[in-house]
């Protein structure tokens, strides 16, 4: 058997490059502890730099009308920013190679993933037990960064559990779907995540998640921020959605403050998303120095992890919008006499 692995990869985010290497060669050991050919394509192009130089070409393919009828999605139709289409057409062009190479006489698996996978110690027997078996299950795509759920199932169907895709960091996709999901990305309507996921929800494909701690993507638990979307849910770290839920309350008080600074403590990210909901916390307790202190934190954590910085960033309005808060400097400012 045959694993071909695309690997979804940015090449500026070195940051990532230590993580992503020692998790091929988890992988690469694996295989070849267990007579698996371990073949590695690297889908780096077009870049986002590509396609800010040639807007013009990928504007042609934009089409922002409503789906037929009263569909959810059309509340996720979205302009896509470069980085979004890089990400986009990074995944039509894995699925371009793969139909291109399929030989459907072999047992070829094709497993689909992007640079921000963390594979645990703790998971490489799991991993291991998958892709020994994965060709004794019926599939046509097998999902493996979702959340474990209490259920002694190894696989189960992803629309049992799931109305929506909360990661697509790292997949199993068959030829096939391939081929019909690359014909349906010639125009940019929704971000790659919402496209499979509707998908999935239109079509009566088999599609299973392994229900084993395998691969994690590495910016739904605050590892990395996103390099892509203006905004990121920590969907995987459980401090951070507990965080969220205090932060959601219309009025914060000493004792929230208190509790939301463990769960802070407790993080061993270096992460802008847990320094941004800290500030939106103490705007809500009106403590605006601590507000200002954390918002400038998320900022300069995000320049220094190349996160998403561009004029829609959430991390990056809430550290400008901070500074309407005790702007004690105003009053002097009147005074002053104009130069024109």
């Amino acid at each position: 058997m045959n694993l071909n692995i695309y690997l979804i990869y940015t090449e500026n985010l070195e940051n990532r490059q230590g993580n992503i290497n020692s998790s091929l060669e988890a992988i690469k050991k694996i295989c070849s502890e267990n007579n698996i050919v371990f073949k590695l394509n690297i889908i780096s192009t077009p870049c986002n730099a590509t396609i800010d130089k040639n807007i013009e070409e990928y504007n042609k393919r934009v089409d922002y009308s409503k789906f037929p009828g009263d569909n959810e999605y059309n509340n996720y139709i979205s302009s896509l920013n470069s980085y979004q289409i890089s990400n986009y057409e990074k995944q039509k062009n894995a699925f371009k190679h793969i139909i291109d190479n399929d030989n459907s006489n072999n047992n070829d698996i094709y497993m689909i993933i992007e640079d921000d996978i963390i594979i645990g110690k703790a998971y490489l027997d799991n991993i291991k037990k998958l892709l020994v078996n994965i060709n004794e299950i019926n599939w046509d795509i097998l999902l493996t960064s979702l959340n474990v759920i209490n259920n002694t199932q190894e696989y189960i169907e992803y629309n049992t559990i799931y109305k929506k895709l909360l990661s697509k960091s790292c997949y199993f996709i068959k030829p096939k779907i391939c081929k019909l999901l690359y014909e349906s990305m010639n125009i940019f309507k929704l971000r790659f995540k919402h496209l499979l996921c509707k998908f999935i929800n239109d079509n009566n494909y088999t599609v299973l998640f392994y229900n084993k701690n395998t691969f994690v993507e590495g910016s739904k638990i605050g590892i990395y921020p996103s390099s892509v979307n203006p905004n990121n849910y920590l969907y995987f770290n459980n401090n951070y959605i507990e965080l969220s839920k205090i932060s959601n309350k219309q009025i914060v008080d000493k004792e929230d403050i208190m509790k939301a600074m463990e769960l802070f403590n407790s993080n061993n990210f270096d992460s802008p998303d847990f320094f941004n909901i800290l500030s939106i916390l103490y705007v809500k307790n009106k403590d605006y120095d601590n507000a200002k202190k954390y918002s400038l934190e998320a900022l300069e954590c995000m320049k220094r992890n190349k996160g998403y910085l561009q004029k829609n960033s959430e991390v990056l309005n809430n550290c400008i919008n901070m500074w309407k808060y005790e702007q004690n400097m105003l009053e002097d400012c009147k005074k002053s006499i104009p130069k024109y």
